[in-house]
């Protein structure tokens, strides 16, 4: 399977080879930039997961530090979850994220599973490692993402003065907008939050999550994606 992106004014033309058939599709470039922020916030949550004393996030920086070449299996011990604990959420999220970066930025392209394989047997995290390999294997080669290979139903929604609701299970989550005073949208903020908890910033990508399963959330001015993954 063969996937070819052409930029077309404000469109993109997604033409996508499997076998003998091309399949077209036009899509604004709006709504593919939020379904690859949607992807990476699905390669977050499983990063933010923090059973196991955040292996998946540890596992990803071992991964990182074997391809510089300064691998040592006790530098990535359970004892740094208590710092990812203490961390604020959107300062553990934006550290996730950079650090799934340098990874991949190292990575270069390479399957990740047989390096990955190796830090997981030094570390004791073999089962880990493998299900790590297969999240970065699928996000890897599911470029660009669409609707069908992001998994779940995705929502759009457009932001407007009003303050939104999203209900998830027995959750409401809202979410309330405060305009820029410069009128640039892509300044606007938006706040995340449950009734009596500190509402969390929206930039572009917010992780969210609840016991009946994680809220994906991407944004690009006015418009709001999300998606709801089953928790592990």
């Amino acid at each position: 399977e063969n996937t070819l992106v052409i930029p077309w004014e404000d469109l993109e033309v997604l033409a996508v080879r499997e076998g003998d058939l091309l399949h077209l599709r036009l899509e604004a470039r709006s709504g593919l930039k939020l379904y690859e922020l949607l992807a990476e916030g699905r390669m977050l949550a499983l990063l933010l997961n923090p059973n196991q004393d955040y292996v998946y996030l540890r596992l990803l920086r071992a991964l990182s530090a074997r391809l510089k070449g300064e691998f040592s299996p006790q530098a990535f011990g359970p004892e740094l979850a208590e710092k990812y604990r203490q961390a604020p959420w959107e300062a553990l999220q934006d550290f996730a994220r950079k650090v799934l970066e340098l990874a991949l930025k190292r990575l270069g392209g390479a399957d990740p599973a047989p390096l990955l394989q190796e830090v997981g047997q030094a570390m004791g995290q073999e089962q880990e490692a493998q299900v790590l390999a297969e999240a970065l294997r699928e996000y890897l080669g599911r470029r660009p993402p669409t609707r069908e290979t992001l998994g779940g139903e995705v929502h759009l929604l457009s932001i407007g003065a009003e303050p939104l609701a999203l209900k998830v299970g027995q959750t409401v989550l809202s979410l309330r907008p405060r305009n820029a005073p410069s009128g640039d949208p892509q300044e606007d903020v938006l706040y995340v939050g449950q009734a009596g908890e500190i509402p969390r910033r929206l930039k572009d990508l917010l992780v969210y999550r609840l016991p009946e399963g994680t809220v994906v959330l991407a944004r690009e001015g006015r418009r709001l994606a999300y998606l709801v993954m089953g928790n592990p």
